[in-house]
């Protein structure tokens, strides 16, 4: 078994012989390994659910968590398309070696293709004063750890400071969550 929030993999016998669940067969749906994986993965939907939200004192930046294009529609759609440009144009594609597919896309839509499963990942894009200008892709393995793959700022919004109030607004919203570290892989 594998938990839909940390991703760590179970054993069926395992967890039963620890007393962490007696599974008698496969569970449709998310299964979470703990009480502390459902309830950050509750509370990520929460904020994916809550659409745009003001940021910090003075209003002048406002955040968006995303979660893929299914369902989208209108400011949420902007919003992807937005993460999108400025993601595609401050990386070069992440390539599949074995069918020249660019990953990218299927990252910033938390797609899973093939060998591929980025259905964890979340897509945050940082508005100031209306305005898009940086964007980042989050994923949360459970309370002991989080990644950081990709942030980028537009081009003509760089040098400002912006990346900085998006890494901090997900640092933030990260131990609120109870998350013990941020990994930054690049």
């Amino acid at each position: 078994m594998i938990c839909d929030t940390c991703e760590r993999e179970f054993h069926v016998g395992c967890l039963r012989d620890y007393g962490r669940a007696d599974l008698k067969e496969v569970p449709e749906g998310d299964w979470f390994c703990s009480g502390e994986c459902s309830k950050i993965k509750v509370q990520l939907g929460s904020w994916v659910r809550a659409g745009e939200q003001p940021l910090g004192p003075g209003g002048a930046h406002s955040w968006h968590v995303l979660r893929g294009f299914k369902h989208s529609a209108g400011r949420v759609e902007m919003s992807m398309r937005a993460s999108m440009s400025i993601l595609q144009g401050s990386f070069d594609p992440i390539m599949d070696a074995n069918n020249n597919m660019d990953l990218l896309p299927l990252i910033i839509q938390a797609k899973a293709y093939r060998e591929w499963d980025f259905s964890n990942m979340l897509t945050v894009l940082l508005r100031f004063n209306g305005r898009a200008v940086a964007a980042a892709v989050v994923r949360v393995f459970g309370s002991q750890l989080a990644e950081l793959p990709l942030v980028a700022t537009r081009p003509d919004a760089r040098r400002l400071g912006h990346a900085r109030v998006l890494v901090r607004a997900v640092e933030a919203t990260l131990i609120e969550l109870g998350v013990q570290a941020l990994a930054l892989p690049a």
